[in-house]
């Protein structure tokens, strides 16, 4: 029979140490917007993600034009996915 009174546990050098990793707390209720970041700060912001697009295109069509001047005068595409 077990003796009830005794520690069942192993003793203290023989114990497996374990870590315990507990994350941050996301859920804050039914308010979700509550958490910043840059996704929520586009979503709620149109006019910004716009001017974003236009300076995206803006630049491209800057590269192209520069890319089109140096082929012009004899350079040659580094790129061989992007070379004719």
């Amino acid at each position: 029979m077990v003796d009830q009174t005794s520690d069942w546990r192993r003793p203290g050098e023989r114990r497996i140490a374990r870590s315990h990793f507990r994350l941050h707390e996301r859920r804050t209720g039914f308010d979700r917007r509550a958490t910043g970041g840059l996704l929520l700060y586009l979503r709620d912001r149109p006019a910004v993600v716009f001017g974003l697009l236009v300076a995206l295109n803006v630049f491209s069509a800057i590269d192209w034009a520069f890319s089109l001047h140096a082929f012009s005068i004899g350079a040659v595409e580094g790129n061989p996915c992007s070379a004719p």
